[in-house]
């Protein structure tokens, strides 16, 4: 366990964590997917790795770094809140998307465990999704607006009591309203949001075909498509297709690294009303084909 050997002891000297100190086992797993998330068993082995590479990444501010691990083990100890702690956590990560992401394999606790879902193609993060997954009661998921960087031109938040932005609680109350009162700006965030409560409840649950319709309607009323769709870390080798014809195109390229084929569907419309109207069939067939079960 070579990766906790600097925090062992008290810091007296932040210039005493040097490289040499640190031993990276080996390099951190591929940007998880929202599928790889609540279904992978998180090992040991995950952790230190997640600790090796935040360990590398401050080495240059160490005491920061410490902190950060006292807020966790805080929470893990039930003294700090949970929703203090993802707000804390990920204001010190906000520049560091994947390993706020990443983070997700730490926060498991006898009493219930966080699930944190952020985008990882952005500079800084500005808001994210966090699940709170209790032992007794449904799972509750909330969007939280996280405080920007000093030159933010937006105010940066004064507590962890701030009320999120969006929360399933509010689905209980009336979900059709609810939805149309979203604001476009946050529609993808409540979209990821919805999708994530959607892996917790069970396939016969009348909640869970609520989420469904409140994510047709999302997307039908505010243009959000499910996070689903997207795919991330994604690149094509080469300029030419390998095969192709009829309605797609086959690419060799890389999907996080490893090697895959890319299959390409093509569309042809006569006009931009037309192709409006064939997407919006589409994002609906991908959403329920997604959550078939």
């Amino acid at each position: 366990m070579a990766v906790l050997a600097p925090f062992s002891k008290p810091l007296e000297d932040p210039q005493d964590v040097r490289p040499d100190k640190y031993i990276v086992t080996s390099e951190m797993d591929a940007t998880l997917t929202l599928y790889d998330m609540f279904t992978r068993i998180w090992t040991t082995e995950d952790s230190l790795k997640y600790l090796d590479t935040l360990a590398v990444q401050f080495l240059d501010k160490p005491m920061e770094c410490v902190n950060f691990l006292c807020l966790i083990t805080d929470w893990w100890c039930g003294t700090v809140p949970s929703t203090e702690m993802v707000i804390q956590a990920s204001t010190f990560l906000r520049h560091h998307p994947r390993l706020l992401r990443e983070l997700n394999c730490i926060l498991k606790r006898p009493k219930g465990e966080v699930r944190i879902v952020c985008p990882v193609d952005s500079q800084e993060v500005e808001c994210v999704v966090a699940l709170y997954v209790r032992r007794t009661r449904p799972p509750i998921a909330k969007i939280h607006l996280i405080p920007r960087s000093l030159d933010s031109s937006r105010p940066e938040l004064l507590s962890h009591t701030t009320p999120p932005l969006w929360s399933t609680e509010e689905l209980h109350i009336d979900f059709l309203s609810r939805i149309h009162l979203v604001d476009p700006l946050w529609a993808p965030f409540v979209m990821e949001l919805l999708q994530v409560v959607w892996f917790f409840n069970s396939p016969l649950s009348f909640f869970r075909k609520k989420l469904i319709r409140s994510m047709q309607l999302l997307s039908n009323i505010k243009g959000a498509l499910f996070p689903s769709i997207f795919v991330h870390d994604v690149s094509r080798e080469g300029s030419h297709v390998v095969t192709g014809g009829g309605f797609a195109d086959i690419w060799k390229g890389r999907r996080n690294g490893q090697l895959v084929c890319l299959k390409v569907l093509r569309f042809f419309t006569s006009s931009p009303e037309d192709r409006a109207k064939l997407f919006k069939v589409y994002k609906f067939i991908g959403c329920f084909a997604f959550h078939l079960s």
